[in-house]
């Protein structure tokens, strides 16, 4: 009776590491996305004005253009306006960068590459301690 309740404690085991290994690679995939997502938007909408020639946003981009305008946007007009050269400009006043910006933009940094690199290490760690 004892072998079998262990076998069905191993079996459980396995199936939860199984499906926190998945949900670990699932979240790194949606994390890697966002950010091709974000990254990518400043050609696509530059692309985007250079054929159609009207200063309109696909509305593919409209929550990260609600970010850009909102008090969280400094750090996207700066890689609008700054890496991409998009001018980008807000209408009425520029976004500021305030400490709370800084400190949420550096907790969603700290956040994707946890949840980016999570899986990574943990494939890393178990193969240098599997040998």
């Amino acid at each position: 009776m004892a072998q079998l309740s262990t076998l069905g404690s191993i079996r459980v085991m396995r199936i939860s590491q199984t499906l926190q290994l998945w949900l670990a690679w699932t979240a790194s995939l949606l994390a890697v996305l966002v950010l091709v997502y974000v990254l990518t938007a400043p050609p696509i909408i530059l692309a985007h004005y250079n054929r159609t020639g009207d200063g309109g946003i696909p509305s593919f981009y409209d929550p990260l253009m609600d970010v850009a305008f909102s008090d969280f946007g400094a750090p996207v007009m700066w890689y609008f306006n700054s890496v991409w050269h998009a001018e980008l400009s807000a209408i009425g006043q520029e976004p500021e960068l305030h400490w709370y910006v800084i400190l949420c933009d550096g907790i969603v940094c700290l956040g994707f590459a946890a949840v980016i690199g999570l899986p990574l290490f943990r494939l890393i760690y178990r193969r240098s301690h599997a040998a």
